[in-house]
């Protein structure tokens, strides 16, 4: 009993101890980096040639508008009707963005890329990536990498 008041210091004096050592261990030791905010570059319009088609406006003006109408990326597979099929245009990838602005410019590109798979699908366009010996509808838009032969 009369070592209880002699334990208790000692327990007291270890976590004060314990205490401090943590407090020293917590100090920042490294200096923050300062990080300057950096206004991206001014877009510099370039007028199309005087011998441009009309279809080419429309193309660069419908993919313009395409990217104030489409603010989400989702990347996830999803079945789509053919032909004319497509995800929501509010969100897709790249190639939805793509697809949308030919079909309004008058050319169904899901149905080129689609046809275009379909008659020559193999090992360069795809068949490796793709778990069946067919294309699908569905990765006809979204295939780029397969149909521009990158791999």
């Amino acid at each position: 009993m009369q070592n209880e008041p002699l334990q208790c210091k000692r327990y007291f004096v270890l976590v004060i101890c314990l205490v401090l050592i943590s407090v020293a261990g917590c100090q920042r030791r490294y200096k923050t980096r300062r990080t300057v905010d950096v206004a991206p570059p001014a877009l510099v319009a370039k007028p199309l040639p005087p011998k441009a088609s009309p279809q080419l406006k429309q193309l660069i003006d419908s993919a313009i508008e395409q990217t104030k109408v489409t603010t989400g990326y989702d990347p996830a597979y999803v079945g789509i009707d053919y032909p004319g099929g497509d995800v929501s245009s509010e969100t897709g990838v790249c190639s939805d963005v793509v697809v949308r602005a030919f079909r309004k410019a008058g050319l169904d590109l899901q149905k080129e890329v689609h046809e275009d798979n379909r008659d020559a699908f193999g090992p360069d366009r795809g068949e490796m990536f793709i778990a069946t010996h067919h294309p699908s509808k569905n990765l006809a838009q979204s295939g780029a990498p397969c149909y521009t032969g990158r791999s």
